[in-house]
């Protein structure tokens, strides 16, 4: 039961959103310590599952304005996300995830790559859609993880986009406005 309340509340949210109708709390925030707590909060769960983070966070102006009630929730599925799809790899290499945020031209990009299995290029124009989790091999969610991150992103004025390729492993990037 508290799984399908939170499923239609997660729903309702993302519904408000796609129809430009939700609304945001902006405040001048740190994304750097957004990121940071997020890393915090899922290092038990990347713990159990042998993964590491590696960031670069260099030289990094990070303020942006942003919703701290709806941000934070973007970061960590998208952490999440890379963690659930390295958990299964066999080397150390293949289960770290590598986290780079830069400064771009008036705006802040984050990078989250993992070595795990590559996406397929017919799956990834539907990497954000809902409900597209791959059930064969992650467990549980609700299949709104990337939808969230998505219409979030767009909410704030940013950009979000995946790539996957056999050198390379799979990137979520995603470009913030800087304040």
């Amino acid at each position: 039961v508290d799984r399908m309340d939170q499923l239609i509340i997660s729903l309702k949210l993302l519904q408000e959103f796609e129809m430009e109708q939700g609304e945001l709390n902006l405040v001048e925030y740190d994304l750097f310590s957004v990121l940071d707590t997020t890393l915090l909060d899922l290092q038990e769960f990347a713990s159990e599952r042998k993964v590491t983070f590696k960031v670069n966070t260099a030289k990094v102006n990070p303020m942006m304005l942003l919703d701290m009630t709806l941000m934070p929730g973007v970061i960590h599925n998208l952490v999440k996300n890379a963690i659930e799809h390295v958990s299964g790899c066999k080397t150390a290499a293949e289960r770290t995830i590598r986290i780079n945020m830069y400064n771009g031209k008036k705006s802040i990009i984050l990078c989250i790559n993992n070595k795990g299995r590559v996406i397929p290029p017919e799956k990834l124009p539907r990497f954000f859609d809902k409900f597209n989790s791959d059930k064969t091999t992650k467990k549980g969610g609700t299949g709104l993880g990337t939808t969230y991150a998505f219409d979030i992103t767009k909410a704030h004025g940013g950009d979000i986009y995946v790539e996957s390729t056999p050198s390379e492993g799979t990137t979520v990037t995603v470009k913030f406005p800087q304040v």
